[in-house]
């Protein structure tokens, strides 16, 4: 697939990822990787490679600060490039540090959870996480190359698998085509090209998140605070996410979303209640907090245009707390 010049996303088999391996010398690759697969880990042999362990725990500056000055005490340069292989943790730190280390260095990723492959690693929105929230600290960094093989979906655990299919919910509500995929033949591996396609497409209009690229967040404003909040897998947080502004603000695609969820088998995925106090100190440090006390929402339709709303904390606050709904995720 081409996007601009570059040679920007591929489908390929696993064979062809061990042979891109031996283009880089410096990689940051998910500890899980590297034990599923050794085929795999023979080609990092004489190559500087940083081990990501727990890599959503270990998504800030500690971890960002040992890669680069790993990298750069093996001799990093400029005309060097930085390779991502692992889920969307991993190739969040990885893209900062090409983007920060030696102000900015060519990069790319193999995506290995099925989150990653829909959605992380493509748009070149890269970043940390701060005990204040997700993702607060970051650059814009796109990638060369992104390189996906459904392969390492074998042996994906399932919470990941949930998560990454709760990422993809939010497509349903934007795409006709997706939605018209999953509603007829559930999860399918073509909903994975028809997904980074999409995303694709948008992130290619709307590189730095101006204008309709924001549509992208749906389900994520909500999600992110009871990720904080909970300590939950990004994906599960945005299913549960998408699903509260839904029941509150688009009551008539309630059953509509019922239906996805049985498609995705979600309803068994259970939810602990929330302090209402502690998703709202969240929800305050979101990152698409407007000036003032304002914060932007992504409002799904049924027609796959959301709206952008903006709505004042407080009454957004008053909204959730007032609704039915409350009592099904707050404490």
């Amino acid at each position: 697939m081409i996007y601009g010049n570059l040679k920007y996303m591929q489908l390929i088999e696993y064979n062809q990822i061990l042979t891109e391996i031996k283009k880089y010398n410096f990689i940051v690759i998910d500890a899980a990787i590297t034990k599923h697969y050794p085929t795999l880990s023979e080609q990092l042999v004489d190559k500087s490679v940083y081990i990501v362990e727990n890599a959503e725990q270990n998504k800030d500056l500690n971890c960002f600060e040992a890669i680069t000055s790993y990298f750069i005490t093996e001799g990093i340069t400029r005309q060097d490039g930085i390779l991502a292989v692992g889920g969307g943790a991993t190739s969040d730190i990885a893209g900062f540090v090409a983007a920060s280390i030696l102000r900015g260095v060519m990069w790319s990723v193999v995506p290995t959870t099925l989150l990653s492959m829909i959605d992380a690693s493509i748009g070149g929105k890269v970043g940390l996480n701060t005990i204040q929230g997700k993702n607060l600290i970051g650059a814009f960094h796109r990638p060369k190359d992104i390189l996906i093989c459904d392969s390492f979906l074998n042996t994906l655990p399932d919470i990941e698998f949930d998560a990454g299919k709760g990422e993809l919910l939010k497509y349903v509500f934007l795409s006709e085509d997706i939605q018209n995929e999953l509603v007829e033949n559930g999860f399918s591996k073509k909903l994975i090209s028809l997904c980074a396609d999409f995303k694709l497409e948008i992130t290619a209009e709307d590189y730095k998140e101006l204008g309709n690229r924001k549509i992208l967040n749906l389900g994520h404003t909500f999600g992110h605070a009871f990720e904080k909040a909970l300590d939950y897998p990004h994906g599960i947080a945005v299913y549960h996410g998408l699903k509260m502004i839904i029941s509150i603000f688009r009551p008539e695609l309630v059953d509509l979303f019922n239906r996805v969820e049985v498609k995705l088998d979600f309803t068994k995925i259970p939810f602990e209640k929330c302090d209402f106090t502690e998703f709202s100190k969240y929800l305050k440090h979101d990152k698409k907090r407007l000036l003032g006390d304002e914060i932007e929402l992504i409002i799904p339709s049924n027609k796959f245009k959301p709206d952008i709303i903006t709505l004042n904390m407080d009454e957004l606050l008053t909204k959730i707390k007032s609704h039915d709904s409350y009592k099904n995720y707050f404490r």
